[in-house]
């Protein structure tokens, strides 16, 4: 399973937000498209396949990568933190987790994306309308729900 051609999949969230749950967090949204991750993957590739994948146009690009990572509790079981994938380490670091428990059958990643000040454009008009675009989970927009009867 620790091959170099080990390819997992990804769940890649966009317009996504936070919830707390019973097992820490998952990510909500109502836009996500499915990737195909290779371990020994570069960041840089990585953000090219995602920008991609949701097709964003070239003056939109990816700015953050989250991962829903889990911690374990005890044998099997688990609590999830949001962790920001930085560098190539990182992307190692998710390969390892998978590797480890055999129970993760996939990636969960939410990513933001910015609009990217076009050259074309004069730098004063474009430093006063930069669009970026904030998923709900970078607003810190929480959302907490509990499993179970209703009262």
């Amino acid at each position: 399973m620790s091959s170099i051609n080990q390819i997992v999949s990804a769940i890649v969230h966009y317009d996504a937000y936070v919830a707390y749950c019973n097992v820490g967090i998952e990510f909500k949204s109502e836009k996500n498209v499915l990737v195909s991750m290779k371990k020994g993957m570069t960041f840089n590739a990585l953000k090219r396949k995602f920008q991609q994948k949701i097709c964003l146009n070239r003056g939109q690009s990816i700015t953050s990568i989250i991962c829903r990572y889990p911690v374990t509790v005890r044998s099997g079981m688990f609590n999830y933190q949001a962790i920001t994938i930085n560098d190539d380490e990182d992307i190692d670091g998710m390969f390892d987790v998978y590797n480890r428990h055999e129970c993760i059958s996939c990636f969960e990643l939410p990513v933001q994306y910015e609009q990217q000040p076009s050259s074309i454009t004069n730098v004063e008009t474009t430093i006063a309308s930069r669009q970026i675009h904030r998923t709900q989970y970078t607003d810190y927009h929480i959302e907490s729900y509990h499993e179970g009867p209703s009262s």
